[in-house]
This record gives C-alpha cells, sequence and structure tokens, in this order.
C-alpha cells in the first residue's frame, strides 16, 4: 500500500494532541477563533457543544488552548462540560494552565471546575502550571486550594515538575507554600538532580538550612544536600 506524503503528516498531527480544524465540527473552528456571535449562531441551529474532535477534545477546548475567555463563557452557558476530558485523559482546565491563559482559568473555576482532577498520568493542574512555568496561572491555582504535595504515577509533586525545567519563580512560591523540598520521586530521584537547584541555592540556602535536621544535613537527604554535591 502506498503512504503518501499527505498521510504521514495527518498521521502525525493526530499523535501531536495539537487541536486539528479539519478534523472537528464547525462549532470548534468558532472557539478556537473566538467567534461568539457564530458560536451563538451554532448554538441555535442546533450544534452540540459536547461535541468531540478526533483528539477528543469539546469546543471549550479550543477556546481555552487560544485563550478566549469570552467564547469558553459563552459556551459555559450554553451547557459545555467543564469537566471534559480529552483522549489522554487531560481536562480543559489543566490545558488553560499548561498554556497560561489566566482569565480562562478564572472562568472555568467559577463555573466549578474541578481544582484536583488528574490526567491519565496523574499530573493535576497544578502541576501543569508549574512544569509550563506560569507563576500567575500557579498562584491562582495554590490560592483556590489546589493540593501542592499531589503527586503522578511516577511520584513527582508541582515542586519537582518546576524544578524539571527551571522555573525559579514558581519554584520559590511553591516553597513559599510550603511544599516539600527533599520530595523524591518513585525512582528515589530528588528534584535536586536538576542543575536550577544549583543556582536556587545562593538565594534560599538560610530557609532550606533551616528546614532540614541534623541528620538530614550529615546524609544530604534532601533537595539542599543533593544540590551541594552538583
Amino acid at each position: 500500500m502506498r503512504v503518501t506524503i499527505a498521510t504521514i503528516a495527518i498521521i502525525i498531527l493526530l499523535s501531536s494532541g495539537v487541536p486539528q480544524i479539519g478534523f472537528a465540527a464547525p462549532i470548534h473552528d468558532a472557539a478556537m477563533s473566538g467567534d461568539i456571535q457564530r458560536i451563538r449562531q451554532l448554538v441555535e441551529k442546533g450544534a452540540d457543544v459536547n461535541a468531540k474532535d478526533a483528539v477528543g477534545r469539546t469546543p471549550l477546548f479550543r477556546a481555552a488552548t487560544i485563550g478566549h475567555a469570552g467564547a469558553a463563557e459563552i459556551l459555559i452557558a450554553r451547557g459545555a462540560n467543564v469537566h471534559a476530558r480529552d483522549a489522554k485523559g487531560k481536562t480543559v482546565l489543566y490545558r488553560a494552565c499548561t498554556l497560561g491563559h489566566k482569565p480562562v482559568v478564572h472562568a472555568l473555576l467559577k463555573n466549578g471546575a474541578r481544582i484536583s482532577d488528574a490526567d491519565d498520568d496523574g499530573n493535576t493542574a497544578l502541576h501543569a502550571a508549574s512544569h509550563a512555568g506560569n507563576l500567575s496561572v500557579t498562584q491562582v491555582l495554590v490560592s483556590e486550594g489546589a493540593n501542592i504535595s499531589a503527586t503522578n504515577k511516577l511520584g513527582r509533586t508541582p515542586l519537582y515538575r518546576a524544578a524539571m525545567q527551571g522555573h525559579k519563580s514558581v519554584i520559590n512560591l511553591l516553597i513559599s507554600k510550603g511544599a516539600k523540598i527533599g520530595t523524591r520521586d518513585k525512582n528515589r530521584n530528588p528534584a535536586s538532580r536538576c542543575s536550577l537547584w544549583k543556582s536556587l541555592r545562593c538565594r534560599t540556602t538560610t530557609s532550606w538550612e533551616g528546614s532540614r535536621s541534623k541528620s538530614e544535613r550529615r546524609k544530604g537527604s534532601n533537595a539542599l544536600g543533593c544540590c551541594e554535591r552538583i
């Protein structure tokens, strides 16, 4: 069987998780462009606000992807499910947090989106925001009661995810809110394996040092102890 370049391109696009305009209903396209009037027209004609595209995403996902809070509000008012999940178990809130769209995050939380929902890998919205380095969104989630100690299937917390990417401001925020510095994942790897901790040490050594017991200092068992050996 002959495989064309177009076929290969389609397969790549579908597997990437990127929303595909050509594989969705008109209401998906309207949501992604933020066309509120068009959304209203389509809904009046019977369009399904919870229809899913090729990767399991509803129009609300599309609005959240681009950051169209107004479109998101209209869709929600017309019955869009704020708890909808895509093919990978990611919620609309997770998507908005990953991309740093604070107004959409506010709209979703205001309308009851569950802040603790996790995707198929166990990552919550706070994991998403922390990993992406979206400080303002992280602040919103923490203020709304997100669990800063939540672990994904690899045993990694939001702090760990932020450290993996080197997001200093997010790390300092999470630590200030009580995130445990010595957290290790299921493979017993500390967050301090990321070189970020070395650059942070000069700013936060005092507070970190005070948080460790004498035995931890001897063993170097938490993030600070490990970073001193990087």
